[in-house]
């Protein structure tokens, strides 16, 4: 069985492979595997969420740290809308967010992430 270029199998394997090189070579492959997601399953599935989780931690690798923010942000927002605030892995992407913030200097968008998650 050949599941095609669209198949989430195909995506996830794409997915695998970028997260094997983490360099320069993966973020091509982070975006081919995002748009086969999003095209099958839906900007707003948690697929979608995972795959720009991984190409958000190549950013910061990559010190791009803003855009990085951004993927980290949307990430939570799907995992939040889908799995519910409380999912250890909504909790963690924004973790991880508030970490970025704090990596960064931007010590109150930090705080407000982590008071937010404290009160959840």
């Amino acid at each position: 069985m050949d599941p095609g270029p669209d198949h989430p199998w195909t995506s996830t394997a794409i997915n695998n492979l970028a997260q094997a090189l983490r360099r320069r070579e993966a973020e091509p492959l982070y975006r081919q595997s995002l748009a086969a997601t999003e095209a099958k399953l839906g900007p707003d599935h948690p697929s979608a969420a995972y795959i720009l989780l991984n190409l958000a931690e190549l950013f910061v690798e990559q010190d791009k740290f803003a855009g990085a923010g951004k993927l980290y942000e949307r990430a939570a927002h799907i995992l939040a809308a889908r799995q519910g605030a409380n999912h250890d892995h909504t909790r963690q992407a924004w973790e991880r967010l508030s970490g970025l913030y704090r990596s960064m200097g931007r010590s109150r968008e930090a705080k407000w992430y982590a008071r937010s998650m404290a009160e959840r």
